[in-house]
């Protein structure tokens, strides 16, 4: 733990840009002049503190970003290094190689917080005291040293950019290129003496490792964390050796366009002043582990998945499985739109899982928590009838419907970027393209949908949807942690959003004062990624769930939820008149979906009934 020191000190800066500088006598001969610099000022040499960048770019100013010299900005900023304390570094370009006007920047900063800089090579020193005796001198001095460092670093930029671009040149044109650059583990460059055709790569050992990963996530639907207890499982090292593999090592991994033999990557440099960007995209650079198809799947499931489940307590060993909560920004307060947590309850003879609203548990001015238990039964069993039955099935089309829908998503936006740029853009040939632009994206977006519209007719078999049905059953135990992962991984790819309204109203508030009493209810309102829109009614008192409303356009595919329009019916008319022109709505096929959870719901009155039969007998 470091300390704030109360004394000025000596600290001690050694930064490599290139590995290979650390070998020699340079810090032997730093540590020498260290302890001389403190014998001659009186100070003690800091030990807290060791700050050596290794592989950290000053030009790029990495060694700031993530290296010990942007900690030790930050110690002075915050006075934790004492005043008169000094500084030593081997020549002024440790410091920075940034353009001049920045390199002065940091050096003034240190100065004006009366900390001393001393140079080991040269012995200049660079303080209050220096400044005030020759200004001119000290400063042209120290630009001198930082334009000297700017330039080298900006010559050898440009040999580096030279070269990348080069090589850029020859794989477009059909040649063996190498643009060097890290490789992912399950590749490696091919001896110079070997033949090579057409890349300098080739799959090594590892590649199987690779792949397997890939099967674990996209194949058998496992999430980062049971990825990596599965490997471990297997007995597979890390890519560095580690017996455990890193969350975010498998993230990386599944993210890397390398997979399908893409290279991507960027090329940052200055010029004149300002940095330039470059974005790069070189198609079978190297060779491929899975097609192009899949890899676009794996980056629409994982995209889908983005903060979804963060925080969620069931990653953890024998945690639970919270179905209404842990989505992330998915999962809101219908009253505040902030979001919602659960909280279990140990009780004598069983564990209460309770609602939490962010805002009113840290203001106390929002919803207050309410009993989970009965409010997430009920949404398991109205919410998983409305799913799109595709994500239940385990092959190919889940991957393609969420890719499909992801990539509708980011034309979207694309084309709100076209449309905001034609209300602000005058010149005629500048809106010739941007509507050009607009008319290709509408047509891809089209034949998108097109995409869409074949996969959902996709008729997916009754034994699936039973196989389907009894897993939901089964998920309302809330111990049954398996299932109820299941579902939970369908959902995360189901739902754009929840809100729960958690404060009661009457039923009269929504319409509805001549059902059920006029009950006061909560209600979840669910937005799925396949625009079917539900609002679940769960009565307050009872906790029993009332009805389930879904919006008009899918009357024809009702799964036992109720219209606007038939609640209207039932609210004016009564039960019966609503039951007399449900009748007429009845799907054809006994294995028609519809008819399935009927049957399911059939069997779970007949089951209540039979139960509360015996009891009243005994």
């Amino acid at each position: 733990m470091l300390i704030a020191s109360a004394k000025p000190q000596v600290y001690s800066y050694r930064r490599f840009s290139n590995i290979e500088q650390e070998h020699g006598r340079s810090i032997a001969r730093q540590d020498k002049f260290a302890l001389k610099v403190a014998k001659e000022h009186g100070l003690e040499i800091n030990q807290d503190l060791v700050m050596t960048d290794k592989g950290f770019s000053a030009f790029h100013a990495q060694h700031k970003s993530r290296g010990a010299f942007g900690v030790f900005l930050k110690l002075v900023e915050e006075s934790y290094v004492a005043a008169g304390s000094i500084l030593l570094v081997e020549s002024l370009d440790r410091l920075s190689r940034e353009s001049p006007m920045i390199a002065q920047s940091t050096l003034s900063a240190l100065v004006q917080s009366d900390i001393t800089v001393i140079t080991t090579l040269d012995k200049r020193v660079y303080n209050k005291q220096t400044f005030a005796q020759d200004p001119l001198g000290t400063m042209i001095l120290s630009i001198l040293e930082m334009v000297r460092a700017h330039n080298e670093s900006l010559v050898k930029q440009q040999r580096s950019i030279d070269f990348i671009q080069a090589e850029i040149a020859k794989f477009n044109s059909g040649e063996v290129a190498d643009v060097a650059g890290s490789i992912p583990f399950w590749i490696e460059r091919k001896v110079s003496m070997e033949a090579c055709s057409k890349t300098k790569f080739r799959l090594n050992d590892q590649a199987d490792v690779a792949l397997l990963i890939v099967d674990l996530y996209l194949n058998q639907s496992l999430g980062l964390r049971e990825i990596s207890k599965e490997l471990h499982r297997r007995s597979i090292k890390a890519p560095k050796g580690g017996s455990m593999w890193g969350v975010s090592t498998i993230s990386t991994i599944l993210d890397n366009a390398a997979l399908c033999g893409r290279k991507e990557f960027v090329l940052k440099y200055l010029s004149d002043g300002n940095e330039e960007t470059e974005k790069y995209c070189l198609e079978n650079y190297y060779p491929a582990l899975i097609t192009k198809d899949q890899y676009d799947a794996i980056r629409a499931i994982k995209k889908r998945k983005h903060s979804a489940m963060r925080g969620d307590k069931s990653i953890r060993g024998g945690g639970m499985v919270y179905l209404l909560t842990d989505y992330g920004k998915k999962s809101v307060c219908g009253k505040c739109q902030r979001s919602i947590g659960s909280q279990p309850q140990r009780q004598k003879n069983r564990i209460r899982r309770r609602l939490h609203c962010s805002t009113h548990k840290e203001t106390a001015n929002c919803c207050k928590s309410i009993i989970q238990d009965y409010l997430e039964d009920a949404f398991l069993v109205s919410v998983s009838r409305h799913i799109d039955y595709g994500l239940i099935d385990t092959e190919q089309l889940e991957k393609q419907k969420i890719t499909v829908e992801e990539q509708i998503a980011e034309i979207d936006v694309q084309i709100r970027n076209v449309l905001d740029t034609l209300t602000i853009i005058t010149d005629s040939n500048v809106r010739t393209r941007q509507k050009a632009e607009y008319k290709k994206l509408e047509e891809e977006k089209e034949q998108l949908a097109s995409k869409i519209e074949e996969v959902e007719t996709y008729d997916i078999s009754a034994d699936a949807v039973k196989e389907f049905i009894h897993k939901v059953n089964a998920a309302r135990n809330y111990e049954n942690h398996e299932e109820r992962r299941f579902i939970k991984d369908i959902l995360v790819k189901a739902i754009r959003k929840l809100d729960v309204h958690m404060e009661a109203k009457n039923l009269s508030d929504y319409g509805y004062s001549n059902i059920f009493g006029n009950d006061r209810v909560h209600v979840i309102d669910v937005d799925f990624y396949s625009n079917r829109q539900l609002s679940i009614f769960v009565s307050a008192t009872s906790n029993q769930l009332l009805f389930t409303r879904i919006c008009d356009e899918f009357s024809n595919d009702a799964r036992g939820s109720f219209t606007e329009q038939q609640l209207q019916n039932w609210n004016k008319y009564g039960y019966e008149a609503l039951m007399e022109i449900c009748k007429t709505d009845i799907i054809d096929g006994v294995n028609a979906p519809e008819n399935l959870w009927f049957a399911s719901d059939f069997a779970e009155f007949m089951t209540t009934a039979i139960a509360e039969h015996m009891e009243s007998n005994e």
